[in-house]
């Protein structure tokens, strides 16, 4: 059974062009078509992954839908980079009826049933030149050793699919048909990896909230106790001192009556002696 022939339709067809400079990130559109009555997922890859970012990398494309790709290369030594290597191939294929998980149905799909188109990359230049080979070989570099061309399926082998980023400027956002921003990745899990992040971090900060107003209480009942603690020999000290000055001024009492009384006895003894 041969491969199904591709059905989507690519604004460019056969190839992403740049331009530089390209000392800082250069953007391309490609813009991906639906013309049939009936949903297709696509997704797009490459052979220069670490080299490029893809928004959207990957969605779902309703009956007679198109969506506008924004594919950004990041800066490149257009004059020493081997140009030929980079490429790019648009994989789609039909979905099942019902709920569509992207990330199942790829796994589970049978290469003959997979569609796809291939793109090369032109590198222009400021003046316009285009750029689409390698450097030309020195004479060192002339004798190159023979290699077998590739199969079919070894090329596909050779392409992975993209990563997406933030882009750079804000102002170049593609949109698509439909009027949604490009950066929206149909199926794709990033406004739930958001979500709950949001989520985590109000719990994390009504946590520490909870944990503040606990370490606040916790300096206030010391300060209390503080306080208490200070105020307690401050007043065993205040008794202390009252009970002193209630003995000194109890003392002269004392000694005024053992000196009446002996002035008593004196007097009563001498009062005997002239009877």
């Amino acid at each position: 059974m041969g491969k199904t022939e591709q059905v989507l339709t690519l604004e460019p067809s056969t190839e992403l062009r740049f331009k530089g400079p390209f000392t800082e990130v250069v953007t391309s559109h490609l813009k991906i078509t639906n013309p049939t009555n009936e949903r297709i997922c696509f997704k797009v890859k490459t052979t220069a992954p670490r080299q490029y970012c893809v928004r959207p990398n990957s969605g779902i494309l309703k009956p007679l839908e198109s969506q506008t790709v924004a594919v950004m290369l990041q800066p490149l030594d257009v004059s020493t980079a081997d140009k030929s290597k980079h490429k790019f191939m648009v994989q789609s294929l039909f979905p099942p009826p019902g709920d569509i998980k992207l990330e199942e149905i790829w796994k589970a799909v049978k290469k003959d049933d997979l569609m796809d188109s291939k793109l090369k990359c032109v590198f222009e230049e400021g003046s316009g030149e285009a750029f689409t080979k390698a450097k030309t070989p020195t004479d060192s570099e002339a004798k190159i050793p023979e290699i077998q061309p590739s199969t079919p399926k070894q090329d596909d082998d050779m392409y992975s699919i993209v990563e997406t980023m933030p882009q750079t400027n804000a102002g170049n956002t593609p949109t698509s048909s439909a009027g949604q921003s490009a950066t929206t990745i149909v199926g794709d899990e990033s406004d739930l990896d958001w979500a709950q992040l949001e989520a985590t971090v109000r719990t994390q900060q009504n946590e520490i909230d909870r944990l503040s107003s606990e370490n606040n209480q916790l300096k206030t009942d010391s300060n209390r106790l503080r306080m208490r603690s200070t105020d307690k020999p401050a007043a065993q000290q205040t008794a202390a001192k009252e009970i002193s000055k209630q003995s000194s001024s109890s003392s002269p009492n004392l000694m005024f009556v053992i000196l009446v009384i002996l002035v008593a006895l004196v007097l009563g003894y001498l009062v005997g002696r002239l009877l």
